[in-house]
Order: structure tokens, then sequence, then C-alpha cells
């Protein structure tokens, strides 16, 4: 067992479970944890003929993609002991993951406000968490469905457990 920092479930695996009309032992139900990296930004810009403005902004870093999103908050984080296979290692480096973060809140300014100056943006708090995803096993127990924990809601039904990606063509490959 490791310990993990985690984004906080926004329900119960028994809420998920009854709103998505599935069925299954709490007791068969693992957790699968994605690596994320939020970043909370302090921005300063100035501005010519107005008042200077001050903001913050939130952005997370999928570190299994590189994709980054703006988040509305800075999400609620919690510590969680998970077992080490139940966690996905990051693919994406963390001074990568910085740099994709910082391009977006630079993005975002850019076509938000008119400033006079560059903005000075500076990073405020940075975590390494996991976003966990219950796995819901079917009757076959071959087969699994994956519910978001934040939302509630079945990211994909019908999973295969064993089943590797296979590649029959590698000459396509760049």
């Amino acid at each position: 067992m490791v310990e993990a920092t985690i984004i906080q479930p926004n329900c119960s695996v028994e809420q998920a479970l009854t709103q998505n009309e599935l069925s299954a032992d709490t007791e068969t139900i693992r957790v699968l944890g994605f690596p994320k990296h939020l970043f909370e930004f302090h921005v300063e810009i100035e501005r010519k003929f107005l008042e200077n403005r001050e903001t913050t902004m939130s952005v997370t870093v999928d570190l299994l993609t590189g994709t980054n999103m703006k988040n509305d908050i800075y999400p609620d984080l919690e510590s969680r002991s998970l077992s080490s296979t139940s966690l996905l290692n990051p693919r994406v480096d963390d001074s990568v993951a910085a740099e994709k973060a910082h391009s977006q809140v630079r993005r975002r300014v850019n076509s938000w406000y008119k400033t006079y100056r560059t903005p000075q943006i500076t990073i405020r708090r940075d975590d390494l968490v996991f976003k966990l995803f219950w796995l819901v096993p079917f009757s076959t127990n071959s087969t699994v469905s994956l519910i978001d924990t934040i939302t509630g809601e079945v990211s994909a039904h019908d999973i295969e457990l064993n089943d590797t990606p296979r590649i029959e063509d590698t000459s396509k490959i760049e």
C-alpha cells in the first residue's frame, strides 16, 4: 500500500451504482488511479489605462496523455492508502506538465484581457494527484464498467480486463 493524494470523490460507490442502474458486490469493485498534475497560478496583469488586475487560474495536466484543461476551481484533495497496482504510472515529465499548464494560462490571459505588458504568471500551488475510477465487474467478471468518482457517471462499458492493444502493422507507426 502507498499513500497517494487523490481528487476527493463527489459521490459514494453505492450512489454511483444506483445512478447508473448497475449492481455489484462492493467487495468486487476495484479502484484505478489516473495521474494528474494540478496547478494553481497567480496572474498579475498590468494594463495601460485601467487599474492592474490580479487573478488566479487552475489547470489540470493529464500525465498519461499530456492534455490539459482549465479548472473552475482547484479541487479538494485527500490522502488515501491505495495498492500500488491500482495507480497508473505517469508518462509525462513534471517539467513538461508545468510548461503545458503555463502555456494554457498564458493563452487564456491573452484571449480574455487586454494587456499593456506581458503578464506575470507564477505557480502558487501544484500537486501530483490521482483521479480515481471504480472498476465495476459485469456478471461474467471478464469485463468491467469504468465509473468516474467525481461525476459518478460511467466513462466506459464492457472493457476487457485482459485486453491488450495489438499492433498488426508496425510499418504504419511513425
